[in-house]
């Protein structure tokens, strides 16, 4: 869970009551919150927000929702008008970082406190839905030091030449990764590349390298700053709209008027120009038959309607039964219906839901196919590796693509519809998995033993489902001296202990190193793969340490 400090006494002005500290954590509790801890010297209160409501990450995003919850005021309608800027994406940043969605905010009375509020949602941001900067990154700009129109583009970090925020001199892009803070922080993100992203103004200043650092002269805000320009570049689209309609509404909460920046991309990306923030409210058909069965409540249509309008939806009803919901722009986390009806469980009250014993009872035991996984973590931890668990969910580019394989669709399961255009399919295997944490760690020390041993999915016309699920263990190391032998003497010792005879046999697979990789098998049957991870492969994961791994079925170990 992320935490937001707050002071105790401004929230109970702010909302008009003097609670007590029972009861503010009462009203938390009811809205799906609780309070981390609380100084009485110091009147300070720490905040638990769950992972998905990044919305409430500002004090402005925690009284917005509250005020609705309590009545205290109804949600907005966000139009924005444009502000007659544009950017411009170049084609050279089109293989480094892609995409930027910008706003304009005029108009601030900006304090002390508010400030500290901007620094701290954004950086809340950066690492929730920005993942440590590494799909989002911010930048907040006074904007009477700008000469639009701003050019997003690609350089040679020995060509790009500022002053970084909070410096006195001026640094190319590698001293900046290596003589700031906060460049070496995040230089695992750049430090691969052979040109660095970065924002320019028409006059030929730079604004920004991101997902680094701003500029001394243009990217800092002060107490006197009354217009700023805020951009947020990335991977993924939807996710940038996401963290800028967040962050724009934060600036409408401080009194700002927010406008539209036209976004005009290169002639390689093939997209029209497009106008952000976009604040088209998502819409969604809601059951109340589906609310009251899962609720396990009886409730009618106008009650509903009163619940979710309580929650900051805009409801509209559709006979006895159905209701469409208005999603708040700044709402990143409703992906179902069920994050909807949830809502309606919170305004509802969880104690106010009456308690019922199931019509059947049963008892409870480890399932067989457990003990064995456990089995094999408890012998890989004892190997010397460690236990990693990355999300089922992946893409083809990095589960086909980058391992030198071809993707058709019966090779894994695709998803229908997915917010975050970076996932795709069901993963159908572990390796990617563990090479994409490599890449995210190569900062660590070294050598670099991980495994996992999960269920993958895959596609299969012969089972109900249309899918079959495998225990898979899949481990690799990854070391300047690292080697082939090495990773098959843990192989056989882990076999071994389980009681299984092994043997290897050549094979050529487009992601090792041919002449370095074979087949495993047990009882006639090959079960996996082992090998050098090939230098193409590596480089596809921007990867530079050689790499052995293994992975195979222990399903029917």
């Amino acid at each position: 869970m992320a935490t937001i400090d707050l002071y105790f006494n401004e929230l109970k002005k702010e909302l008009n009551k003097e609670y007590s500290l029972e009861e503010f954590e009462e009203l938390l509790f009811n809205y799906g919150l609780e309070i981390d801890s609380y100084n009485k010297d110091t009147d300070e209160i720490k905040i638990e927000v769950t992972a998905e409501r990044v919305d409430l990450l500002s004090k402005e995003g925690l009284l917005r929702a509250l005020k609705i919850y309590l009545g205290m005021s109804k949600p907005l309608n966000y139009s924005f008008k444009k502000s007659g800027f544009s950017l411009n994406i170049d084609d050279s940043v089109k293989d480094y970082r892609p995409f930027s969605v910008c706003a304009i905010v005029r108009n601030l009375k900006l304090d002390e406190d508010k400030l500290k509020q901007i620094i701290n949602i954004q950086e809340k941001l950066h690492l929730t839905l920005g993942r440590k900067r590494t799909i989002a990154a911010i930048g907040i700009y006074p904007l009477d030091k700008i000469n639009f129109p701003i050019t997003f583009l690609a350089k040679n970090p020995n060509e790009i030449n500022f002053i970084p925020l909070g410096q006195t001199i001026a640094l190319n892009g590698k001293e900046i990764l290596t003589q700031t803070e906060t460049g070496k922080d995040y230089a695992v993100l750049l430090e691969n590349k052979d040109k660095f992203p970065i924002f320019v103004d028409n006059s030929g200043e730079i604004l920004s390298m991101p997902p680094i650092i701003n500029s001394e002269r243009t990217g800092r805000i002060t107490e006197q700053t009354k217009d700023v320009f805020i951009e947020c570049s990335g991977f993924d689209q939807n996710r940038l709209n996401q963290i800028l309609n967040i962050l724009v509404c934060v600036f409408v909460d401080f009194g700002g008027e927010v406008q539209t920046v036209e976004i005009n991309y290169g002639k390689s990306y093939n997209l029209k120009s497009i106008n952000t923030p976009i604040v088209e409210e998502e819409k969604r058909l809601v059951s109340l038959s589906h609310i009251n069965s899962l609720i396990g409540i009886n409730i009618d249509i106008d009650l509903a309607t009163t619940l979710l309008e309580k929650m900051g939806y805009k409801c509209k009803k559709f006979g006895k039964d159905k209701i469409e919901v208005a999603i708040p722009i700044y709402r990143s986390d409703v992906l179902h219906e069920v994050d909807i009806i949830d809502d309606v469980a919170r305004a509802y009250g969880f104690n106010n839901i009456e308690f019922k014993l199931p019509k059947v009872f049963t008892v409870g035991s480890v399932l067989k196919e457990t003990k064995k996984q456990e089995t094999i973590i408890d012998l890989m931890t004892q190997l010397g590796f460690i236990e990693v668990t990355p999300l089922s969910l992946s893409s083809k580019k990095e589960s086909f693509t980058n391992l030198n394989l071809e993707y058709n669709d019966k090779k894994a399961i695709e998803l229908g519809y997915s917010k975050d255009k970076q996932v795709d399919i069901v993963s159908p295997t572990h390796l990617p998995k563990l090479l994409k944490v490599l890449t995210y760690n190569q900062h660590r020390f070294f050598p670099q033993n991980i495994f996992v041993c999960d269920q993958a999915v895959l596609p299969s016309e012969k089972e109900e489902t249309r899918t079959i699920q495998k225990l898979q263990l899949a481990a690799l190391t990854a070391n300047s001296k690292v080697s082939y032998s090495e990773l098959v003497a843990v192989l056989f010792k882990l076999c071994n202990v389980l009681g299984f005879s092994v043997e290897l046999q050549a094979c050529k697979k487009p992601f090792y190193i041919e002449g370095r990789c074979a087949e495993i098998i047990v009882n006639n049957e090959i079960i996996g793969h082992i090998g050098e991870i090939a230098p193409s492969v590596l480089l596809n994961f921007e990867y530079t340490m050689p790499v052995v791994a293994f992975e195979m079925n222990v399903t029917k170990f």
